[in-house]
């Protein structure tokens, strides 16, 4: 069965909100065999500082994916080709909503004559990083409201 098309266009500072909601489903729902209970709380709470979520998206470029009417997706990054975020929701994985994200975010980096793109991917998101040509440099772990959640430093060259 065919997946229906899906528009990416610039995320709205009114969409904050819904993008952290968006973030938090597809912690709970996607990574919940990665990570354990306490690290999935950690890194995606219920409740967080809006003020401070709306500056960290507005500091970034961010591109939200839509499908059906539904928010599919979204990826944030800088001008550098820092890859801060990339989130499906658990309704619409595994259907090339990431991989679409990547490639449009990508295009617009290498326009802007990035050289390399860099990233800090989940075990849940590795493997779709990978699959876009990144490769790990590093494995590391990080705290988040003093819980250990592992990660992995990616990059990808893009540079002439």
């Amino acid at each position: 069965m065919p997946t229906a098309p899906m528009e990416l266009r610039k995320a709205l500072a009114e969409e904050a909100p819904a993008l952290h909601a968006l973030l938090r489903r597809s912690v709970q729902a996607l990574a919940a065999n990665h990570y354990s209970a306490e690290a999935l709380a950690a890194w995606a709470p219920a409740s967080i500082d809006q003020q401070a979520w709306a500056a960290r998206l507005a500091g970034q470029s961010t591109l939200v994916a839509w499908r059906n009417a539904a928010m599919a997706g979204f990826i944030s990054y800088d001008a550098r080709g820092y890859i801060d975020l990339l989130y499906t929701d658990p309704d619409h994985a595994r259907q090339g909503v990431a991989r679409a994200l990547l490639r449009s975010a990508e295009a617009a980096l290498r326009a802007q004559a990035v050289e390399a793109l860099t990233t800090a991917a989940s075990r849940v998101a590795m493997p779709v990083f990978r699959a876009q040509g990144f490769a790990i440099t590093a494995e590391e772990r990080v705290r988040r409201a003093g819980v250990e959640i592992a990660r992995y430093r990616m990059c990808k060259s893009v540079g002439p």
